[in-house]
């Protein structure tokens, strides 16, 4: 349902995510940290099933959601305190581990499905 397009650029580390839409970025210190293509396919695997389970949006409307539901709660809704902060974030990591979990086990059956192993 998507079409797929990569996008280079120096992010300053070795890295890759997945956009809304179908956008995949890899960082150029990703491309020089890999030693094999299958290791590259892996990666961008792992982005094409972040894609697929349309992760960012739900982390972009997570991260939205918990933080209006919890700035109704605090006293001063025009100034979050710390706490809001940091519930906010705290939320959006456990989601992100599941994300990540999901995204590792799916990228094994696309690289598996299109014969590709080490």
């Amino acid at each position: 349902p998507y079409q797929f397009q990569v996008t280079y650029a120096r992010l300053g580390q070795v890295n890759a995510f997945a956009a809304p839409g179908g956008a995949i970025v890899v960082s150029r210190e990703l491309i020089q940290f890999v030693k094999t293509p299958e290791e590259y396919a892996a990666v961008l695997a792992h982005e094409v099933h972040h894609i697929l389970n349309r992760d960012s949006l739900r982390a972009m409307a997570r991260q939205l959601g918990g933080s209006v539901l919890l700035s109704m709660l605090s006293v001063d809704p025009s100034s979050p305190s710390v706490f809001l902060n940091q519930s906010t974030s705290l939320l959006g990591l456990r989601f992100s581990r599941d994300a990540e979990r999901a995204a590792d086990l799916g990228a094994v059956r696309l690289l598996r499905q299109a014969a590709i192993s080490e």
